[in-house]
């Protein structure tokens, strides 16, 4: 009989301690989102311009303040990197009861590569370049004094992946156009790579035959009729360039480059190559 209250006494005071300990360390609750795609460039981490990882957190304690810090741990595509435990941090305050928004400024410092420690696989034969690939990117919070987790593990996956070249726009694909109109004729694209403001593109014009198909290799050995360093995304092609001829076929494609603050060149997928678009003048 005395057994059994001993052994009874054991499992509640076993029961009381998994319980206290469990509501210690989740006296802050995280919450992490992560957008649908995300930027392979760890310095856009750390310089804050990346915008698809934010975190939530909520003081759950009957504490008036909570203060402590990040812990973060990235693993995904061979990379696996975590907070160096002789990091330190900006203290996050949060009151009994309220919560904290941190996005991409408030998360930049602990992407630092000085505060990480582990192995990222490079890719692109570019330092500080993430694979293309899934992530998960995981969040603990730390009390600031005692270096105690106050906050659970909270995980989240990540898409991160290579920018895309430019969208043409102008002039439409497949297009006859007035010769008219050859005289003052628009060429335009759409970016959809990060960088924006540190942007160059080339922009390179050529002349087909009509029967020619519009292929990779039929682009590369046509006659080059206008080719272009820019930083704009649109200009007119008028009388001061090459003059273009009537019931020629022309295609046109446009590589985009970019780098980051930090000089770095933004990685992108077919070598910042558009597709090849074509019109006819008649």
């Amino acid at each position: 009989m005395m057994d059994r209250r001993i052994a009874c006494f054991i499992l509640v005071l076993w029961n009381c301690l998994a319980y206290c300990t469990f509501a210690q360390s989740n006296q802050v609750m995280i919450i992490a989102s992560a957008g649908p795609s995300n930027s392979t460039l760890l310095s856009d981490y750390y310089n804050g311009k990346q915008t698809g990882l934010s975190l939530l957190l909520r003081n759950d304690s009957r504490q008036p303040l909570v203060q402590g810090y990040l812990r973060i741990n990235i693993e995904g595509q061979g990379v696996k990197l975590q907070t160096g435990s002789y990091a330190i941090f900006p203290s996050i305050d949060i009151m009994e009861g309220s919560t904290v928004n941190l996005g991409p400024q408030e998360l930049a410092v602990y992407f630092k590569p000085q505060y990480l420690q582990g192995s990222i696989g490079f890719g692109v034969n570019q330092p500080n370049v993430f694979p293309e690939g899934f992530y998960q990117f995981c969040f603990e919070f730390l009390e600031k004094n005692t270096n105690r987790v106050i906050g659970s593990l909270e995980c989240v996956q990540a898409n991160l992946a290579y920018s895309e070249p430019v969208d043409l726009i102008l002039p439409e694909q497949g297009k006859t156009i007035a010769f008219s109109s050859a005289q003052s004729l628009t060429f335009q694209w759409n970016p959809r790579h990060v960088n924006i403001e540190n942007s160059e593109y080339i922009v390179t014009l050529v002349e087909l035959n009509t029967s020619d198909k519009v292929t990779e290799s039929a682009f590369a050995k046509a006659k080059q009729v206008y080719i272009a360093k820019m930083n704009e995304v649109k200009f007119v092609y008028n009388r001061d360039k090459p003059a273009l001829l009537k019931g020629k076929k022309y295609a046109w494609r446009v590589q985009a480059s970019a780098a980051t603050s930090n000089a770095e060149k933004e990685p992108m997928n077919h070598e910042g190559y558009s597709e090849i678009h074509w019109f006819l003048l008649d």
